[in-house]
């Protein structure tokens, strides 16, 4: 969203940039580098970065990171704009889960449906999407869970397709 800060400039709110990955660190993780060209283009991207992160974060209020390794890759900058961890607020799990699953193999979409763009994500998913995916594993399960789910996606609730509304957790 950092694209956007320039748009803001002047307005009396104060400007927050939700920085969910710096680009610094993920180039860094790119191995996709290979020989002295690789190595020296890679070089050059994680220099106009930082070069960019930068510049955008002097341009804000306050930065919200939201990993503790995050947090200190943005305040490296050293532009003096507060940078806050706000952790997700759930422990992702340390090794990735078992891709086969359970039985029966169960896909989840999860939002707010008081938002327009959850509903039609949604309903393309079980409509358009999902059906081609049965075809492939009949016994398939979609789950659609979300608060205030309106009438044209729990009609869309059928063979293999579960439409919850709200859930506690």
């Amino acid at each position: 969203m950092a694209q956007y800060v320039p748009a803001f400039a002047g307005c009396s709110a104060p400007t927050i940039l939700n920085h969910h990955e710096p680009a610094l660190l993920a180039a860094r993780g790119d191995s996709s580098s290979v020989g002295t060209l690789g190595l020296v283009r890679r070089h050059l991207e994680m220099r106009a970065w930082k070069r960019y992160e930068r510049a955008v974060i002097r341009r804000v209020d306050a930065v919200v990171a939201f990993t503790e390794r995050d947090r200190q890759a943005i305040e490296s900058y050293q532009g003096g704009t507060p940078v806050v961890h706000i952790p997700f607020g759930t422990v992702p799990a340390e090794r990735p889960l078992d891709p086969v699953g359970h039985s029966p193999p169960s896909l989840l979409f999860v939002g707010s449906f008081i938002h327009q763009p959850n509903v039609d994500a949604a309903l393309r998913l079980a409509q358009d999407i999902f059906p081609l995916v049965q075809q492939q594993c009949p016994q398939a399960v979609l789950y659609i869970v979300g608060d205030r789910p309106p009438a044209q996606l729990r009609q869309a609730a059928g063979t293999g397709v579960i439409v919850t509304g709200y859930v506690p957790d």
